[in-house]
């Protein structure tokens, strides 16, 4: 009788047991198929250039278009449309939409733990210098990078309002 009890007892374990694995192994399967995951980068070309801030926007308007990323890009004449609040989860970052001249959007994404906030304002004009990649959860493109990179391995990026420049590491 013990033994039938104990047999029933290590059985009730195995089960116990062999129940928590498979949940978990679900569990783990759906943590790492959905959207917590890090999603694959875009199999865009990478490009690495520059354009001037004298130009029409047309080369980064082409890029946008052809979801390409561009390691350095600089843009001129965006209206700022948009201010969103200010994302403090980890790093925190200033962000707001602009917009070029012929409608197409742009989310500007910048380190205010690094440099200096900005004092933007609804309709000013400005330009950027960063880096364009696009919104891993499809909500477009977006520029960053446009402040000092502290660790020198790229070029340092900027946002130029009403003639100052933005974007020095704080000291």
């Amino acid at each position: 009788m013990n033994n039938m009890k104990e047999n029933m007892k290590n059985n009730k374990n195995k089960l116990i047991t062999t129940v928590l694995l498979i949940v978990f192994a679900i569990g783990f399967k759906l943590y790492s198929t959905n959207n917590f995951s890090v999603p694959q980068a875009r199999p865009a070309q990478s490009l690495q250039r520059s354009i001037s801030t004298t130009s029409d926007n047309s080369e980064i308007l082409k890029d946008i278009a052809q979801n390409n990323t561009v390691r350095y890009i600089e843009v001129s004449d965006l209206k700022v449309i948009q201010l969103l609040n200010d994302d403090t989860s980890g790093n925190r970052h200033q962000k707001w939409i602009a917009q070029f001249a012929n409608g197409q959007k742009i989310l500007g994404v910048y380190n205010i733990d690094l440099a200096e906030k900005i004092p933007l304002k609804m309709g000013d004009v400005i330009g950027m210098g960063g880096e364009l990649v696009f919104n891993r959860n499809g909500g477009g493109p977006l520029m960053h990078w446009i402040h000092a990179d502290p660790h020198h391995s790229r070029r340092d990026g900027y946002v130029l309002l009403n003639g100052k420049k933005y974007g020095a590491l704080i000291q």
